[in-house]
């Protein structure tokens, strides 16, 4: 009985230190600088207008702990990195900073964690509850993405908690758990846009008999209440609004511009979506999607064990449930044309790690597998790839899952070690390397051979390189392919010494 009591808290504790342990390793990942610049808006100056495509949430998490605790304040700059940049500072503070915004991002992973181990003790028993939570708890993608301060952890984290609410409450059909619905789903529309079309697939995946119709309108309505909370309940009129009071239909309609500020996130991210975004898969660059992105960054950013497991439960029948609930996300999320990496597919990873929970409880030998899979991935879980990857997963994924300009930090201290104390760098993130570390780094162009230090993204050598020789042009580092590597930092940096040019 005691272990059923006390080894959840156990395992959320040791997962929450996890995260809290890589909050200092990594510099700033190339989005992080602009979710803090919004969230700070948000909080300093009440309003939300620097950028729209992700709801406030996430943000607004990030921003809090450095705004109350760490003296952050907005910075009138006209670009957000720029004004990210400026808010994190140099040296002490720049560290300090970001592990606050960092910081922000674990609640989610708690959430999702808990979400996730109560739903499935909910359907499946205590025990199937306890393998399910060890394997959330333990997954890479969610460990790495939950210390970072980006708005990708959010979603998951509501994904899961509006399941497990929605699940509860079409069974129980009572207004307490009619409540806690409303609640999940109004935070889950202000964590991410893609809720829009997640939430009412999960309501149609759960169903299971007819619902109070009552009880139904108040999760709308506290849905509706949740979304614009995060937007301050504010009015923005794109329209002549004076015409509005002129009849009950009219000021009915004129409600709308509770939701200018949401519709508007919504129609940017329609006009991403439609005009796609440079990405990269096996090998090839690519402005176009393709179907085969989200499932192939599954395949590979999943521990094997972990896979193992998921696919046995579509044998198991109290576990094929959980099999939909990760597989048929997964389907629509692969008809976006904006493919960036398994961190846009975090909420299939609910349905992923109860289904595998519920088969581990039958075989409880497999958690040293996964035990020895997740702790093999620290501290780079969230750029950590499987052994399907062979050890050269830039190969097939290069973006955010493998190089999002996370490294600086350690490439310097590669540098100190070994004497260094400048380099040529060719780096891809948004971090002011002249600010952070003056006099260290120098530019160059890329395709001039050099001696000495030169130290690079591993981004160039695979999807700029394919852009490159797309275009017939010279690939940047093809000379560098002369000379045997120094060292490999982390997942995204390459140093090479170079004594003499030939």
């Amino acid at each position: 009985m005691w272990v059923r009591r006390w080894l959840p808290l156990v395992l959320l504790a040791i997962g929450a230190a996890r995260v809290a342990s890589v909050w200092t390793t990594f510099s700033q990942t190339f989005d992080e600088p602009f979710h803090i610049a919004c969230g700070i808006e948000w909080w300093d100056l009440k309003k939300y207008t620097r950028e729209r495509q992700h709801p406030p949430l996430g943000r607004v998490a990030i921003a809090a702990i450095p705004y109350w605790f760490g003296g952050v304040r907005e910075l009138a700059l006209p670009w957000p990195h720029e004004a990210g940049n400026a808010m994190l500072g140099t040296g002490e503070d720049y560290v300090r900073r970001l592990a606050m915004a960092r910081a922000g991002t674990l609640p989610f992973y708690l959430l999702f964690c808990v979400a996730v181990w109560r739903w499935t003790c909910y359907r499946a028993g205590p025990e199937a509850g306890l393998g399910a939570l060890f394997v959330a708890s333990m997954l890479p993608p969610i460990l790495g993405h939950g210390a970072l301060a980006t708005t990708d952890m959010a979603p998951a984290a509501l994904f899961a908690a509006f399941g497990w609410r929605f699940d509860v409450w079409q069974r129980e059909q009572s207004l307490p758990d009619a409540l806690w619905a409303g609640a999940a789903l109004g935070l889950g529309l202000a964590s991410k846009l893609t809720f829009l079309a997640l939430a009412p697939l999960l309501v149609l995946l759960l169903i299971r008999r007819w619902p109070r119709w009552r009880q139904l309108i108040a999760i709308l309505l506290l849905g509706v209440v949740g979304l614009l909370a995060f937007y301050r309940f504010k009015k923005e009129y794109t329209w002549p609004h004076e015409q509005d009071r002129v009849s009950l239909a009219k000021r009915v309609w004129a409600l709308r511009a509770f939701f200018t500020a949401y519709y508007q996130g919504y129609e940017a991210v329609k006009r991403h979506n439609d005009e796609g975004h440079w990405t990269y898969l096996n090998g090839r660059a690519s402005r176009e999607s393709d179907w085969r992105f989200f499932p192939v960054g599954f395949a590979l950013k999943t521990p094997l064990a972990v896979l193992a497991l998921f696919v046995a439960g579509l044998f198991v029948p109290g576990a094929r449930w959980a099999c939909v609930i990760g597989v048929v996300p997964l389907a629509l999320i692969t008809q976006s044309n904006i493919n960036l990496g398994i961190r846009h597919a975090l909420p299939i990873y609910a349905g992923v790690s109860i289904a595998a929970g519920i088969v581990l409880a039958r075989h409880k030998w497999a958690a040293a597998l996964v035990l020895w899979s997740s702790l093999s991935a620290h501290p780079d879980y969230a750029f950590w790839f499987n052994a399907l990857a062979r050890g050269e997963p830039g190969r097939y994924l290069a973006e955010s899952d493998l190089d999002w300009g996370q490294d600086l930090h350690r490439t310097v201290a590669a540098m100190d070690r070994r004497g260094i104390a400048q380099c040529r760098l060719a780096y891809f993130g948004t971090a002011d390397v002249h600010k952070l570390f003056p006099g260290r780094f120098v530019e160059f162009r890329y395709e001039e051979p050099a001696a000495g230090c030169t130290v690079s993204s591993v981004r160039h050598f695979y999807m700029d390189a394919d852009l490159a020789r797309q275009a017939g042009a010279e690939i940047p580092f093809g000379w560098l392919e002369k000379y045997p590597l120094t060292e490999k930092i982390g997942q995204s940096m390459r140093l090479y010494w170079i004594d003499k040019v030939h």
